[in-house]
């Protein structure tokens, strides 16, 4: 193993090159990605009798499960029963397998509507228009040519110059994304009312099955899906609006809440974050001594070079709450350095600790790794939360930590209530930092 000492802001830091360890995924068997290229078998539809349970589906994109969260979409795009109805929101558009499954599946009486975001127009001539977007003319000549119902593809509003469906009215933002990427099921494999909520960007390699990614398939409350099936109402309506947050604000839904940009003022992934008391224990931290509580996250971008940039307050949160006796542990796929070396995301992580104890563990994959990088965007609370002792929560969706995710783009974050579910993800989380390329500060404990 080599290592190196590095001098950065006012800490000393230590990158190491790590080795990768990753357990089988805990949701759906792999496929091979060949099988996931015949679209629907005419067996697909119906031939699992079981029905559909909710849990984490992840990729690990350095073994034979890199094709994990594909083959989870496909099998419920398949199992999807005749006269039912499939929505789907896709930032990219490019794995053929999906787009195949979604054709073969129309053909039978399902009715697909998919909203893409506009990169399938602006980035045409981009190297990377293929990967990201190819399947999006397919699949649009091919319902052209062979018309099936109500079935469609589209693009957000053409008639507005950004690439967002709601989101970029701020300041004009021509840079603003549709972000998100879930599909909604009426009814697959026996089960009424499925969401799947991605991390994934449906392609083949990069921040599809290239990356570390996490899905979650919600099956267990309708209310879920009547909340999506609304939301992708607004998405397709291509109304601009600056504060959706407040428009369709997160309210409980069983055992989970639902939250979306754009947001005119306030900061959701702060405000997450600060709903966690790191001055209590609880049964559930693990830490020892002290039961101190857990925040765990895994994103795949932290992005400013300023103290006052987005993703250098959210930084200086974790650092805060690691102060005030949190265990903060942050995997990265790219964090910014601040301009000229000073106050940027990783400066503010560094920074020498006020309180008792060492600082956040901060990981990185970007250029410190040979192995895929990271494409989730997960924060795990293990603690004290919402007033609340031994609470296991998990957020997951497609927030970065990132101005545009909080204020521009159109994004969706999932919040779950639920021990199991957080504990399937600690363990993806371990899989994660085993696999990451640079250590800039670790501490005696493995938690």
């Amino acid at each position: 193993m080599r290592k190196k000492i590095y001098a950065v802001g006012l800490a000393v830091v230590t990158m190491v090159a790590m080795a990768t360890v990753g357990p089988a995924s805990m949701a759906t068997p792999a496929r091979a990605s060949a099988q996931l290229d015949e679209g629907c078998k005419e067996e697909a539809a119906g031939a699992d009798a079981e029905k559909v349970q909710s849990g984490l589906t992840y990729n690990n994109p350095d073994t034979a499960k890199h094709d994990d969260i594909a083959a989870q979409i496909i099998k419920l795009i398949c199992g999807t029963e005749s006269g039912e109805s499939i929505y789907m929101a896709a930032h990219m558009f490019g794995h053929s397998g999906i787009r195949k499954a979604l054709y073969d599946i129309s053909k039978k009486d399902v009715t697909v509507q998919i909203i893409v975001d506009r990169g399938a127009e602006t980035e045409k001539g981009h190297k990377d228009y293929k990967a990201n977007y190819g399947q999006y003319d397919k699949l649009a000549k091919q319902w052209a040519d062979n018309p099936q119902g109500s079935s469609w593809i589209r693009m957000c509003n053409l008639e507005i110059d950004t690439r967002a469906c709601i989101g970029g009215g701020v300041d004009n933002r021509k840079d603003a994304l549709m972000h998100n990427k879930f599909l909604i099921f009426s009814r697959t494999l026996g089960t009424d009312k499925v969401v799947l909520q991605t991390s994934h960007n449906f392609k083949k390699g990069g921040s599809g099955t290239g990356m570390w990614n996490s899905a979650y398939t919600v099956a267990d409350e309708p209310k879920v899906f009547d909340h999506y099936k609304e939301y992708f109402g607004h998405l397709t309506g291509a109304n601009k609006e600056d504060d959706f947050y407040h428009l369709m604000p997160p309210e409980p839904l069983g055992k989970y809440k639902v939250y979306h940009s754009p947001r005119e003022k306030g900061n959701t992934l702060f405000e997450i974050l600060d709903r966690v008391d790191c001055t209590k224990e609880s049964n559930t931290g693990g830490t020892n001594p002290g039961h101190r509580p857990i925040v765990r996250v895994a994103m795949w971008a932290n992005s400013g070079e300023k103290w006052k940039s987005t993703g250098t307050v959210l930084a200086r949160k974790l650092k805060y709450m690691d102060d005030q006796g949190c265990y903060v542990d942050f995997i990265v796929d790219e964090i910014d350095h601040g301009a000229g070396g000073h106050d940027g995301p990783l400066e503010a992580l560094l920074r020498k600790p006020k309180g008792d104890h060492h600082g956040p563990e901060v990981r990185e994959f970007y250029g410190g790794s040979d192995n895929g990088g990271l494409h989730s965007k997960d924060i795990l609370i293990d603690g004290y939360f919402d007033g609340k002792r031994d609470q296991k929560v998990v957020f997951t969706g497609t927030f970065n930590f990132t101005w545009k995710s909080v204020r521009v783009n159109d994004e969706t974050q999932l919040q779950i209530n639920d021990a199991k579910i957080h504990d399937d993800y600690r363990d993806y989380f371990f899989s994660v930092r085993d696999a990451a390329g640079l250590t800039w500060q670790t501490s005696k404990y493995e938690r």
